[in-house]
């Protein structure tokens, strides 16, 4: 009974330190975003505060994120940011298992991020719907944009 009861404290105490590191990064995700002032820069912040929520598993405060990246976006009118917030939308879905929506935001972000000629969005666009035809087993389309993307690397 000893064991059990000292292997309870031991995960609760665990548990506790991983939820105080986790709202740590959250917390300083939010006061980068503060700092922002450009709105290349407040996107960079959301994008990051985006993908913590996406691995936190939090769906619903990642779209939040996400729609706060297309607000600052459309007001610049900036390819280049307009296509990290398709992309980032694309993700959302991408990661809620909407596969066709996901692919619609992919390639509209791949569409911005070639007319912007920003090779880093081009190569995330691209390994990005790669993945998505890969998890939807679409093997020679996943490749095909992997493939553009590996070209990105170089």
């Amino acid at each position: 009974m000893k064991k059990i009861l000292v292997l309870f404290c031991f995960i609760s105490s665990v548990q506790t330190a991983l939820s105080q590191n986790s709202n740590s990064k959250r917390d300083s995700l939010y006061k980068i975003l503060k700092q922002a002032k450009s709105p290349a820069g407040q996107v960079k912040a959301w994008v990051d505060i985006s993908e913590y929520y996406s691995y936190a598993g939090q769906p619903d405060s990642s779209k939040f994120s996400n729609e706060q990246i297309f607000k600052i976006a459309t007001k610049t009118q900036e390819d280049s940011l307009l296509a990290k917030a398709y992309l980032q939308i694309g993700n959302y879905f991408s990661n809620i298992s909407d596969y066709k929506q996901a692919l619609d935001y992919q390639f509209k972000s791949l569409s911005l991020a070639e007319k912007a000629n920003s090779n880093f969005d081009i190569w995330l666009a691209s390994k990005e719907t790669g993945v998505t035809f890969k998890r939807l087993k679409n093997y020679s389309e996943a490749l095909r944009y992997l493939k553009k993307a590996e070209i990105f690397l170089k």
